[in-house]
């Protein structure tokens, strides 16, 4: 006996959350590469996402408005709410503002705390 289901999720070629999340990554020259995602086909899709300090995810539902559910890693924060556009745009340049310093934050670290060794390797590699 066959089962017929209706399509309720997003497909990859009608996927407009993921393509609008896209957009707005390369509108404010954002490298996603930077981002660990995965594209996600709750609703009308979307992605999840971690950085250093933030972890969720965001889908576009179907009023065209942006669900997101994040959470703030070091301090256990929620955030849950729903955006037009250009709420959205702001949330994700503000995630990416606090990826950068948090990157730059790790590698000054590092670089203090190999500040020190003044050894060499032999085949002149840094690691």
């Amino acid at each position: 006996m066959k089962s017929h289901s209706k399509k309720t999720v997003a497909s990859v070629e009608n996927d407009y959350g993921y393509k609008g999340l896209i957009n707005i990554f390369n509108k404010k020259e954002i490298d996603m590469k930077d981002w660990i995602t995965k594209q996600i086909y709750k609703e009308r899709g979307g992605i999840e996402f971690v950085t250093p300090n933030v972890q969720g995810n965001i889908y576009l539902n179907y009023s065209d408005l942006y669900n997101c559910d994040i959470t703030f890693v070091n301090s256990k924060e929620k955030y849950e709410a729903t955006l037009v556009l250009p709420e959205l745009e702001a949330l994700i340049q503000k995630i990416e503002d606090m990826r950068v310093r948090e990157v730059e934050r790790i590698r000054n670290m590092l670089k203090e705390m190999f500040k020190g060794d003044d050894t060499e390797r032999e085949d002149g590699a840094h690691f």
